[in-house]
């Protein structure tokens, strides 16, 4: 069960930040150690994130400058460093990338073998 929360609680994280264009400022311009370290302790249980953590959270994807092609997700930022953040925050961050890769490729070779379920 513990797995399906932090699933859905990633996913929907993530693509809140993704696709929302609920960014501040232009990160590509932006020094990223020009802005505040950010760390936060990621607790077991996800609904423990205060609002400020979830805060902290989509900053961290915004200093990713988080890409999307046709294969999924991709992160340009290459370190934590780089990114400013602490190497636990930028290991979350990742992970929940990873994984809705891991979902948008499982769609898709579903629906590749299950042509016109899904018009």
């Amino acid at each position: 069960m513990k797995k399906h929360a932090f699933i859905s609680f990633a996913a929907t994280l993530f693509f809140f930040t993704a696709f929302c264009g609920c960014k501040k400022e232009n990160v590509e311009k932006t020094n990223n150690n020009e802005l505040p370290y950010l760390n936060i302790k990621i607790p077991e249980d996800q609904s423990q994130l205060t609002e400020t953590d979830l805060n902290i959270l989509m900053e961290g994807f915004q200093r990713l400058n988080v890409q999307h092609n046709k294969e999924g997700f991709l992160v340009p930022t290459l370190s934590a460093q780089e990114a400013n953040l602490s190497k636990e925050l930028y290991a979350y961050l990742m992970q929940m990338i990873d994984h809705t890769n891991k979902i948008i490729k499982g769609s898709r070779e579903w629906s590749a073998t299950h042509p016109g379920m899904l018009q």
